[in-house]
């Protein structure tokens, strides 16, 4: 009962979302130094040991940013942003704080860009309207299908060997997430379960991906992935 509760609000809030104008931008701060780190964006916060933060609907205008690390603040700045827009920063204690790209993340009312700082990938059909499949792969045509991901020795290996072996199959969401199991790292899970949507038999069961992913930035991924579609 829960999940269907949370399958129509999922609804109910994208359809206020499309029908509101945008008013918000994105924050992405990658930082290459090792300790863990707090960053807080106005009134948003967050702490991790890992490399990349991730902010969704920042208000426009001016926002202030701070760093910190160990009690210690090592940044307080302000930086402007224009809604619609996301900002992908570096940071190091040396360097500070710079501006790598800013990027549009609409286009014609959809939601256009990954986990990062790419172009989500257009439909396997060349831009046609999603195919429906009916069919995922049996028992043993998806046994075949995990073996080519675990020759992969990275998460990069293993999205490559992913996405040329999924343009002539479809999986359910299920075994979506036991693909998702074979990677270390959430941005690699991330960056595969966004290029499986339009490869599911059941998409209306995507957000239990959720249930494959460590961090609660990338679990939001997942419902802010959603609500664009």
């Amino acid at each position: 009962m829960k999940k269907i509760l949370s399958v129509v609000f999922l609804l109910i809030l994208s359809v206020i979302v499309k029908a509101q104008p945008n008013t918000a931008a994105e924050v992405f701060i990658e930082v290459s130094d090792e300790g863990k780190f707090t960053i807080t964006i106005d009134d948003q916060s967050i702490t991790s040991a890992r490399s990349r933060f991730r902010f969704f609907d920042v208000a426009q205008g001016n926002a202030t940013i701070t760093i910190t690390s160990n009690n210690q603040q090592f940044l307080n700045s302000s930086i402007n942003l224009i809604p619609g827009e996301r900002y992908i920063f570096s940071y190091s204690k040396r360097l500070g704080l710079k501006l790598v790209t800013r990027l549009p993340f609409y286009s014609s009312g959809n939601y256009i860009l990954d986990n990062w700082d790419g172009s989500l990938k257009p439909s396997p059909y060349n831009g046609s309207p999603r195919r429906r499949f009916i069919r995922a792969m049996d028992q043993k045509q998806f046994a075949s299908f995990m073996q080519t991901i675990k020759r992969g020795y990275f998460d990069d290996d293993r999205y490559t060997a992913f996405a040329a072996a999924i343009k002539d199959n479809a999986l359910t969401v299920d075994q979506l997430i036991q693909v998702l199991k074979l990677y270390s790292f959430d941005d690699g899970k991330l960056k595969t379960a966004f290029y499986a949507y339009d490869y599911l038999t059941d998409p209306q069961r995507f957000f239990q991906v959720k249930d494959a992913l460590t961090f609660m930035g990338s679990q939001d991924s997942i419902d802010k992935f959603l609500l664009k579609r």
